[in-house]
């Protein structure tokens, strides 16, 4: 499903604080906080301080419209979420988990940030199949030499993802 059809779905309660895990440079958070009509004090983004060897920034358009944190991930890569126990009504977390290495604390850290009742949307590649995951790799590869600006090695190097089938997520849930 589309996530702005997901979020309108009349079974969801409205929310008044918003996490989007993974941001990137927090354009589609911002424009969530935004459908959600939510005051921007209600819309975190949280997303790793280096990604493919380089520092990650902000958007300059979403920068003043969202509080955006750095997860720290600590030497065995288990991300520390910079927020209180059950502090978030819906989190979002949208073609990232694939890049967590270590993916069972990114789970427990979501489960821990996520209000009783709450609302979680997790949106993930399908690779069910290895050309599927090849292509992905490639998808990847290309995001990361034309928006990133990143040399092949450096992507070769430096980047990390497992695709996984909707049932390999599902067992993963």
């Amino acid at each position: 499903k589309d996530v702005l059809a997901l979020l309108n779905d009349s079974t969801i309660s409205t929310p008044k604080m918003y996490l989007d895990i993974g941001a990137s440079d927090g354009l589609i958070t911002k424009a969530i906080g935004a459908a959600l009509a939510l005051h921007k004090s209600h819309i975190h983004a949280v997303d790793v301080e280096r990604w493919i060897g380089q520092e990650n920034k902000v958007d300059g358009e979403a920068k003043d419209d969202i509080h955006f944190s750095f997860i720290n991930l600590v030497d065995d890569k288990k991300p520390i979420i910079p927020y209180k126990d059950k502090s978030f009504d819906i989190i979002t977390v949208l073609q990232a988990l694939h890049h967590f290495e270590n993916l069972g604390p990114m789970m427990k850290e979501i489960q821990r940030l996520s209000t009783i009742g709450g609302t979680v949307i997790i949106r993930e590649h399908n690779a069910d199949s290895k050309n599927t995951k090849m292509l992905t790799d490639l998808e990847h590869l290309f995001y990361g030499i034309l928006y990133d600006g990143l040399s092949i090695e450096d992507f070769v190097n430096n980047y990390y993802g497992v695709y996984r089938s909707a049932e390999e997520w599902d067992s993963v849930f």
